[in-house]
């Protein structure tokens, strides 16, 4: 691995120039890219340098905790802790990430076939949110994700925060990359309501994503386009009928594809939404105890991306919320859920 942190250094001390010119779409996109090539060297360039020494106390934690010499020598090319606490934070970053890269053959693959569009951008001061839509096909399925990257202007020129799609891949050091939830602004976690005529989309997302911390599932199909509620039971009504019809009516809790026509569209979301928290979600408590901050949007036709924060007892998470216009109002998109 030597010759990446060879390359690190090449890159972080070319000059500034080029980086000054980028706007903060042109630079985001940059740094997304360069993870799905697996330069490394790049990313950490683009990353802020405040942000570097985020992850480098981070990583010094997490392996302090818990590694010996030998992970030390194998996965940073040090001898011990105290070298590894004398790295700059640059070199002790991109190490971890060529270790994480090395590891994860795969995903690789996978990221090499991402098809990356950036949608549009949201200026606050000197930070922007860019977002950007992904998409990756495997085995004729399309699985496709909304997300934005926070850039701030630093030293002239536009750099990356650690994006939270890393953070949450970075595992077991994701609480040490949170942030303070006493540091969010808006309103504590409270039932949604349907939307009306005149609502901005940020209202409206601001409830969405309440609701949604709630598992207030009552709620949110109050807000939810009828007709995109109809697609989701007609989807899980074609699962229930095929060949892994047994984990779809489990995952209803229905016994049978006719007991599942027999549900009404809502319900068939709301019972998939229980069981979805009960096998993957938080704890409900942590999510009770969220606050929620919205930036603003990125409007692209009758689609609005909403940017926000949300803060949570153990971290962050900085999303888009994507809505949409139907019958004269913003309702949120449920099929990016």
């Amino acid at each position: 691995m030597r010759w990446g942190w060879m390359a690190a250094a090449c890159v972080l001390a070319q000059p500034a120039a080029a980086a000054a010119q980028e706007g903060p779409g042109e630079a985001a996109e940059r740094y997304l890219r360069s993870f799905q090539r697996m330069d490394f060297a790049t990313a950490v360039a683009l990353t802020e340098p405040s942000e570097r020494e985020r992850a480098k106390a981070a990583i010094v934690g997490v392996e302090t905790a818990d590694s010996s010499d030998a992970v030390l020598r194998e996965g940073y090319g040090v001898r011990s802790l105290a070298e590894l606490r004398a790295m700059d934070a640059a070199s002790v970053y991109l190490r971890y990430l060529a270790v994480i890269g090395r590891d994860s053959p795969w995903d690789a693959v996978r990221r090499a076939g991402i098809d990356i569009h950036r949608l549009g951008e949201l200026r606050r001061g000197d930070t922007a949110f860019v977002v950007f839509r992904s998409s990756v096909t495997e085995d004729g399925d399309t699985d496709t994700q909304v997300t934005t990257v926070e850039m701030r202007r630093t030293g002239g020129a536009w750099m990356a925060r650690l994006h939270d799609q890393l953070v949450a891949g970075l595992g077991r050091l994701q609480a040490a990359f949170g942030e303070a939830a006493d540091s969010a602004s808006g309103p504590p976690w409270t039932a949604g309501a349907p939307p009306v005529p005149g609502e901005t989309p940020e209202r409206v997302a601001e409830r969405y994503i309440v609701a949604f911390g709630a598992n207030d599932w009552a709620a949110i199909t109050s807000m939810a386009n009828p007709v995109e509620l109809d697609t989701l039971k007609a989807a899980m009504v074609r699962g229930a009928a095929g060949d892994d019809g047994g984990r779809v009516l489990q995952d209803v809790g229905v016994s049978s594809v006719a007991e599942l026509r027999a549900l009404s569209p809502a319900a068939v979301y709301a019972r998939y939404m229980d069981e979805y928290v009960a096998r993957r979600g938080p704890d409900p408590a942590d999510r009770l105890s969220l606050r929620v901050r919205i930036f603003g949007h990125v409007r692209v036709g009758d689609t609005a991306y909403v940017v926000y924060r949300a803060y949570e007892r153990d971290g962050t998470l900085t999303g888009v919320q994507e809505m949409r216009v139907s019958t004269g109002v913003w309702r949120p998109y449920l099929l990016n859920r």
